[in-house]
């Protein structure tokens, strides 16, 4: 885990926040008990096209495949107790430029 500083909207204050090397069941906990129901309450009436795409995603489902996976690293970020963000990467494949920075 490392401490990073997230930009708080509404003061532009930066606090302190968690950068956890690992989703865990307690961050999945967090998520369905905060994000799902946040995410329904936003989508509820709104045109298929207004829809977020990450919406239908279910983080709970979804770690049963990657962790049984080398290849794939989770991460969350929480800020005074409260979930900010989760993410998976795949380490199998990598991005290239096409030509370094210092050509350009």
């Amino acid at each position: 885990m490392s401490e990073i500083r997230l930009r708080r909207l509404a003061t532009g204050e930066a606090v302190a926040a968690s950068l956890c090397d690992e989703i865990t069941d307690e961050h999945l906990e967090m998520w369905a008990r905060t994000w799902v129901p946040a995410m329904e309450a936003y989508c509820e009436g709104r045109p298929p096209e207004e829809v977020p795409e990450d919406s239908e995603w279910n983080w709970v489902a979804n770690a049963r495949v990657w962790r049984m996976f080398a290849k794939y690293q989770s991460f969350a970020i929480v800020c005074d107790g409260e979930l900010q963000g989760l993410m998976v990467t795949n380490n199998i494949f990598s991005a290239r430029l096409s030509t370094p920075l210092a050509n350009r």
